[in-house]
């Protein structure tokens, strides 16, 4: 049952996708080697991958990213 006046969580779940996927496409027009995107078991939580050749530039790349 849903609380009066709450937002329903597949609502808050395509806003918050709407976001990663914004996140995603700035990364890739700056040249960040995204390799992919997925949700979290934790409500809210999401998490991305970096793949960057040699462990220096994996750094740089996540740095930017963030």
């Amino acid at each position: 049952m849903k609380k009066r006046g709450s937002i329903g969580y597949s609502n808050i779940s395509s806003v918050a996708r709407e976001i990663v996927e914004e996140h995603l496409d700035l990364c890739l027009a700056a040249g960040i080697n995204h390799e992919g995107i997925n949700a979290e078991v934790a409500k809210g939580q999401w998490e991305f991958q970096i793949f960057g050749k040699g462990s220096k530039k994996a750094a740089d790349q996540i740095w930017m990213a963030r």
